[in-house]
C-alpha cells in the first residue's frame, strides 16, 4: 500500500466557474483566500473545509486556460502532516470525469519541463485511461 501524496495536480478543458461548482459539491465550505493573475491567467487560491472524504482543510490553486482551454487544480494539504480528500492524482481525476463528464489529465511522473515524454500523462474521457504526450506532438 503506497503513502498518500502531499500534493494533486489535474488538469480539466473548462473554466475555473465549473471546476469551483465541483468542489463545491465535495467541499462543505469553499473560501477564496486570493484572485488574482499569473503570467496572464486568471488564479484563484481557495481554502476547502468538510470535505466528503474528511474534514481536513485542503488548500487549492486554479489556473484558468493555463494550457490553452485546460485549468489546473492544484491541491496540497492546508496544515504540515494533513492529508487530502484523494489517494492520488488518478483518484482525483477519476472523480472529476465522472462527475463533469470532461477530459481530465495528470503527470504520470515522468515528465520534464521542455521534454515531453510519449508515456508522461494519462488521459481520462469517454475512451477510458490511456497514455499521452502532452502537449499533443
Amino acid at each position: 500500500m503506497s503513502a498518500p501524496v502531499n500534493e494533486i495536480e489535474i488538469y480539466a478543458p473548462v473554466p475555473a466557474t465549473t471546476l469551483l461548482a465541483w468542489l463545491q459539491t465535495r467541499f462543505a465550505d469553499v473560501h477564496c483566500i486570493k484572485a488574482a493573475r499569473r503570467a496572464g491567467h486568471p488564479t484563484q487560491q481557495l481554502l476547502l473545509t468538510g470535505g466528503v472524504a474528511g474534514g481536513e482543510p485542503v488548500r487549492v490553486l486554479i489556473v484558468e486556460a493555463v494550457s490553452g482551454t485546460f485549468s489546473s487544480l492544484c491541491f496540497e494539504p492546508a496544515s504540515a502532516g494533513g492529508t487530502l480528500p484523494w489517494r492520488n492524482d488518478a483518484a482525483c481525476a477519476r472523480d472529476v470525469h465522472q462527475q463533469l463528464g470532461c477530459e481530465v489529465r495528470f503527470c504520470n511522473g515522468g515528465w520534464r519541463d521542455g521534454q515531453p515524454d510519449a508515456e508522461a500523462w494519462v488521459v481520462i474521457d469517454a475512451d477510458g485511461e490511456r497514455l499521452m504526450a502532452w502537449p499533443d506532438p
